[in-house]
C-alpha cells in the first residue's frame, strides 16, 4: 500500500510538519510506503532531509505516482495528486482565525483531529468530519486504522 502526504504550504517551525513526520514514522513501522508531496519551494531543507528518513520527497509538480491514499495536510490551493483515496485532515492550529476554506479537489472523506476542530470545519465549511485525535496510545491507532 502506497501512501502520499501532502503539504501545501511554507515550512513553519514544527506544528504540522511535525504532526505528519510523525504519521509518517508510524505508518512505516506498520509496513507502509509513505511518499511526502511538497508544493512551496520555500520549504526548510532541514525539514525536507528529515523526511526523506522516512520515503521520499517529491515536488509536486513533479509527481507522476498514483497511491491507495492522499492525506493532505492543509486546506487551500491543494495540488491534485493522483489516488483512489483523498482524505482531508483538519488541524486545530489550522482552523483557529482562518477563514478561508476551500477545496478545488473531491476529497473522499474529511478527518479532524479534535472535537472542536470537527466543530469548527462543521460551522464554518459545512463539512461534517470523522474525528480522530491527533494523540492517542499505539493500540487505539490500531483500532482506527
Amino acid at each position: 500500500m502506497k501512501i502520499a502526504m501532502v503539504y501545501n504550504r511554507p515550512f513553519e517551525s514544527g506544528g504540522v510538519e511535525t504532526t505528519m513526520y510523525n504519521r509518517a514514522k508510524l505508518l512505516k513501522e506498520y509496513g507502509y510506503e509513505t511518499d511526502f508531496i511538497f508544493s512551496d519551494n520555500t520549504s526548510q531543507l532541514n525539514m525536507l532531509e528529515k523526511w526523506a528518513e522516512i520515503g521520499n520527497v517529491i515536488n509536486s509538480k513533479y509527481c507522476n505516482e498514483y497511491y491507495d491514499f492522499v492525506l493532505y495536510d492543509g486546506i487551500y490551493n491543494l495540488p491534485n495528486i493522483n489516488g483512489d483515496k483523498k482524505i482531508q485532515i483538519f488541524n486545530g492550529n489550522l482552523i483557529e482565525g482562518n477563514e478561508k476554506y476551500y477545496c478545488d479537489i473531491a476529497m473522499d472523506e474529511y478527518i479532524a483531529v479534535s472535537e472542536e476542530c470537527a466543530r469548527q470545519v462543521k460551522e464554518r465549511c459545512n463539512i461534517d468530519c470523522k474525528i480522530i485525535e491527533n494523540v492517542l496510545p499505539v493500540e487505539e491507532i490500531r483500532k482506527k486504522m
